[in-house]
C-alpha cells in the first residue's frame, strides 16, 4: 500500500503557519474561494503568491487555486498510478491549521474526503 500526503491548496491549508516560510503569511483566505470581499494582500510577498491571491479572488469556484481543482487532478493522477500498477493507495494525512476558519476547514475536509471517495481512495486526516 502507497500513503500518500495532501496539503493542496497550500496557500490555504497553511496560512499563517510561521514555520512554513514568509510565503505563507497571508491569512483571511477561504475554502472554497472566491471569497465575498476581495482579499488584500500582505505587504512584501513575492510574485507569485500576489497573482495567486489574485486569482484566488477572481476565479469561479470550479477553477479557483482554493477550491477543489487544487487536488482533484492530483487525487485522480493517484487513482490511476493504483490502477496501473496493481498497488492500493490511501491518504494518510491532509488537513489545514487552525488560522483557517472553521467553516472553511470543514468545505475542505468534506471536499477532500467526498473525492477520494468518488476514486475509492481510503483517506484519514
Amino acid at each position: 500500500m502507497v500513503s500518500l500526503h495532501c496539503y493542496d491548496p497550500f496557500y490555504f491549508t497553511h496560512q499563517g503557519a510561521e514555520w512554513a516560510g514568509p510565503d505563507v503569511r497571508q491569512t483571511g483566505i477561504v475554502f472554497p474561494g472566491p471569497p465575498r470581499t476581495a482579499l488584500e494582500s500582505v505587504a512584501n510577498l513575492k510574485p507569485w503568491v500576489t497573482a495567486r491571491i489574485q486569482k484566488y479572488n477572481t476565479m469561479s469556484a470550479d477553477v479557483n487555486p482554493c477550491s477543489a481543482a487544487a487536488f482533484a487532478d492530483r487525487l485522480k493522477y493517484a487513482r490511476d498510478w493504483s490502477d496501473y500498477y496493481g498497488h492500493p493507495v490511501h491518504l494518510g494525512e491532509f488537513g489545514a491549521i487552525i488560522k483557517a476558519d472553521a467553516e472553511s476547514r470543514t468545505n475542505y475536509y468534506s471536499a477532500v474526503r467526498q473525492e477520494c471517495e468518488g476514486l475509492n481512495i481510503g483517506w484519514c486526516i
